[in-house]
């Protein structure tokens, strides 16, 4: 009786994570004109089934997704750099930055947790950036005698703030399967300890006291 009224307790603490998380991400998007219905939703009397991967958007990600969708509406093109950073692409071909005024406006959660959203999305390019930018960071650390790495690391979880709808919108699009909020946190604390390994060894190495 008491294993059976412990799991129950479990699981209300996991329901109330799972809806502090999602008040923490209830930053709007930028305001503008109305936005058309979402193109991945289920039309109205069409019978068409609903994407299943949209099952896990809430809905504060479902407005960033029709901000996306406006935006190609418009003939923009979300692009990734180096396979890894989202951008904008117009039918001119003139990119636009999604860092400075970004219609999809900022993914707190993204902000706070990117290494577990990203694992969520299987978006591992996220892993070898941040790996890159820290390995940089010890090199600069190296000539200088300035630790860098918090300055980093905020600017990380900043750019990934804004980057995040956008690569959702891209593994919703590319109908890409995604982990549970479990296995990705997990996962995301495993690969977040790896990429930060060579500028531990740089560090350990070149670096001395």
């Amino acid at each position: 009786m008491e294993h059976k009224e412990s799991n129950a307790e479990l699981k209300d603490v996991m329901r109330e994570a799972d809806d502090l998380l999602e008040q923490l991400d209830a930053s709007p998007a930028k305001p503008g004109p109305p936005i058309p219905p979402h193109r991945l939703e289920t039309k109205q009397n069409s019978g068409q089934e609903q994407n299943p991967r949209m099952k896990t958007v809430s809905k504060e990600m479902l407005a960033r997704l029709k901000a996306i969708d406006k935006l190609a509406s418009q003939g923009y093109q979300v692009r990734k750099i180096w396979d890894a950073i989202p951008g904008l692409v117009g039918s001119s071909g003139i990119d636009k930055s999604v860092l400075v005024s970004s219609p999809a406006g900022f993914s707190w959660i993204a902000f706070f947790f990117p290494f577990a959203v990203c694992a969520q999305i299987k978006e591992w390019s996220y892993f070898y950036v941040a790996g890159s930018l820290f390995l940089a960071g010890s090199v600069f650390y190296r000539a200088s005698g300035w630790d860098p790495s918090y300055v980093i690391s905020l600017a990380i979880a900043y750019q990934y703030g804004f980057y995040f709808p956008y690569l959702r919108w891209l593994s919703i699009q590319n109908n890409k399967p995604e982990l549970d909020k479990g296995s990705s946190i997990i996962l995301g604390l495993v690969l977040g300890f790896a990429c930060i390994i060579p500028s531990m060894v740089f560090e350990a190495i070149f670096i001395s006291d």
